[in-house]
């Protein structure tokens, strides 16, 4: 689900959504009518949302000089205010964000305080924050109110609040009261052991270190347990005493190793597609493989159970894909140690694939259901619905070659040459499609693109047969490109719906 979804209200829904059409708008001008067909609403419900959306504008950008009449033509370039500037304005406003931030930044917080300081009643809180109460609820999570506090694994809930933060501020300002983004900057490289390659995954550590040392400062600790101490640090101590420093709370050796353990847990177990391994990525990697403990054995069987399932030619490739045997290990260490579903980005989105891929999802639960019957690996079978959903990520790369695909099958009957080669490189980049040799004639195909009449009967003795046919100009455009990933994405839903 779409985070801003689970935070916001209606009303603010229905500015934003507007407002990232506004911002991707293929012409620099546009109508009221044009919006009201691009956002399937009544003339009158637009012109409501956009009048509400101009106050907002307004507000956030006094000198923009958008025009306001029903009948008037608008111009995209009048709307100055980036998409996640106007996000975290409509989020500051809702009930369910300020509810969350007050829990995170309060360190003695009360619901009656709460609804003192922001005028809302008790009854409207709780009807406010249901999306967000039934999110939060899927990794064992849940708000008491006796005593004002989320309750659940501290793991889950600093995971939880960091992926809520990153996503609502998004570098653009800072959102905590009480620690100095200078400090956690500071500490971020003093434990960036290995260095974190790239910018952003830098800038994502720092604000996990602000999250951890807030929640440290309002009494809420890691709970003891044995993490696997994936990151080698030379000599701990400097480190611990560095995060001593930084919170107001005084905490025994054993809380500062445990924080520190849960801070280079979180580094290792960041899942990461990035082609080739990084430093980082070989770390963890290595450190299982030196244990030869069950999760490295678990990973082991997961690759053994699929490359059997794959061609010949394919099955060596796969079993050296260095990214996806880390990222199952990955996967895995989060489950031990946490025993509950664990949060990634992708929670916060909207779903990737939708609708499941039926003959993959199959292949998956039956490996699920030989996993439950070999009884070797408890701890992260009981999170077997978590399991599947990221393995569905993991193995759709290879869908295409598994020897029951569901994928999108397409036939090419256009002209070879560089004429064709940005379709061809197009179709490579599609997860969802499963591109047919040129000579291959026993599957047929859910789809044939082609550059010719299908009766040109001088190129072919007969039609092409295929469920559908897709006419190909050799001088493409953009809008031929989205309409074809739209009818790529049509035959998929429909082949796939339960």
């Amino acid at each position: 689900m779409p985070f801003e979804e689970i935070l916001m209200e209606k009303a603010s829904i229905q500015k934003f959504d507007m407002f990232r059409h506004l911002k991707s708008w293929n012409s620099k001008s546009f109508t009221i009518n044009d919006l009201s067909r691009a956002l399937h609403l009544t003339y009158q419900q637009t012109y409501n949302i956009f009048q509400e959306l101009l106050r907002d504008m307004a507000e956030l950008d006094p000198e923009s000089n958008v025009k306001r009449g029903r009948h008037d033509v608008l111009e995209r370039q009048g709307f100055r205010i980036s998409i996640d500037h106007y996000r975290v304005y409509l989020l500051q406003q809702s009930i369910a964000f300020q509810f969350l931030d007050y829990l995170l930044q309060q360190p003695h917080p009360t619901i009656t305080q709460f609804c003192d300081d922001y005028f809302v009643s008790r009854s409207t809180l709780l009807r406010k924050t249901t999306a967000l109460k039934k999110f939060v609820g899927q990794f064992g999570l849940k708000f008491s109110y006796s005593r004002l506090d989320l309750t659940g694994s501290e793991r889950n809930i600093r995971l939880v609040l960091f992926y809520f933060y990153w996503l609502i501020f998004h570098g653009l300002s800072w959102p905590f009261k009480n620690v100095a983004h200078q400090d956690m900057i500071d500490f971020q490289e003093f434990v960036n052991q290995p260095t974190l390659e790239g910018e952003v995954a830098q800038a994502q550590e720092v604000l996990m270190l602000g999250i951890c040392v807030q929640r440290i400062q309002t009494g809420h600790l890691i709970e003891s347990h044995d993490d696997f101490q994936i990151q080698k640090v030379a000599d701990a101590k400097p480190i611990q005493q560095a995060l001593a420093k930084l919170v107001q709370t005084p905490l025994t050796p054993d809380r500062l190793a445990e924080e520190c353990h849960f801070i280079y847990f979180v580094r290792a177990t960041r899942l990461s597609f990035a082609l080739q391994q990084t430093q980082q990525s070989e770390t963890v990697y290595h450190y299982f493989e030196a244990r030869q403990d069950p999760i490295w054995h678990f990973m082991d069987y997961t690759m053994t159970y699929f490359a059997q399932r794959l061609p010949d030619d394919v099955r060596a490739e796969f079993l050296a894909d260095a990214p996806l045997k880390t990222n199952l290990l990955r996967l895995a260490a989060r489950i031990v140690v946490i025993q509950q579903a664990s949060p990634d980005l992708v929670d916060f989105t909207a779903p990737l694939i939708k609708p499941e891929p039926k003959r993959l999802g199959q292949l998956i639960d039956d490996f699920l259901n030989q996993l439950h019957q070999m009884e070797d690996w408890p701890l992260i079978t009981q999170q077997e619905r978590f399991l599947k959903r990221f393995l569905l990520y993991f193995m759709l790369p290879y869908a295409r070659y598994f020897r029951t695909s569901d994928l999108v099958r397409i036939r090419l009957l256009v002209e070879d040459g560089l004429a064709t080669r940005e379709l061809r490189l197009f179709l490579g980049t599609l997860n969802l499609v499963d591109l047919l040799p040129i000579n291959q004639t026993e599957l047929p195909a859910d789809l044939v693109i082609t550059t010719f009449d299908t009766q040109a009967t001088m190129c072919f003795k007969t039609a092409p047969e295929a469920a559908r046919n897709f006419y190909w100009p050799l001088n493409a455009n953009d809008g031929q490109y989205f309409a074809l990933r739209q009818c790529i994405r049509q035959i998929y839903t429909a082949k796939n719906q339960a």
